[in-house]
């Protein structure tokens, strides 16, 4: 089960320990971007365990072989890697010093490039952005993250749509098609092992 892997004993207690370390910190980005410390808190849990685990994985490396290799999303690695590479030099970082998830993400709050040129903010006021080893710059920037997407405290998560008849027949008939393949056919094509 997933939440077998976030709610442990170990991470509630990690999770307990940077909030009580960071009390100032996130209440002041919860008063400042009106994004709940739980939510924050949550974050850090879920992405990399307070900052146990922030990926190992050489994020140049990574991009690249995502943005010229055989992937689906090549379009979105390619513009990554830029973001990427105007972030290191944005923040005087050697590119092939950064590491983070097997996806690019980096960090505490594991952002992307994009976002981390975006929505990181230098929260301590010290000169610099540091969503690597500073929980401070992290926590501000989660917080200024969701405020830039509109969510403020405890907002909506979810919105009810609207579709007209031709676009719901479609969605309902796309939900009872048959599988185009199925894990025989895969494992004949050599997909699964």
């Amino acid at each position: 089960m997933a939440s077998d892997l976030f709610i442990t004993k170990e991470r509630i207690k990690d999770g307990v320990k940077f909030w009580q370390n960071n009390l100032e910190t996130l209440e002041r980005a919860e008063q400042i971007y009106h994004i709940p410390v739980e939510i924050i808190i949550a974050v850090l849990g879920v992405e990399t365990n307070y900052g146990n685990k922030k990926g190992t994985h050489p994020t140049l490396e990574t991009l690249t072989k995502r943005s010229f290799g055989n992937y689906r999303r090549r379009t979105f690695y390619q513009k990554e890697l830029e973001q990427f590479l105007l972030m290191a030099r944005e923040n005087s970082i050697a590119p092939l010093s950064i590491k983070g998830s097997y996806a690019g993400a980096m960090g505490l709050p594991q952002f992307i490039a994009s976002s981390y040129r975006h929505y990181a903010v230098d929260f301590n006021k010290d000169g610099k952005i540091d969503l690597f080893s500073d929980p401070v710059d992290a926590i501000g920037s989660i917080a200024n993250y969701f405020d830039k997407h509109q969510w403020h405290d405890f907002g909506e998560i979810a919105r009810p749509i609207l579709l007209d008849t031709k676009h719901l027949s479609r969605i309902v008939a796309m939900s009872f098609c048959e599988p185009r393949s199925c894990c025989l056919d895969q494992k004949k094509c050599q997909i699964l092992a």
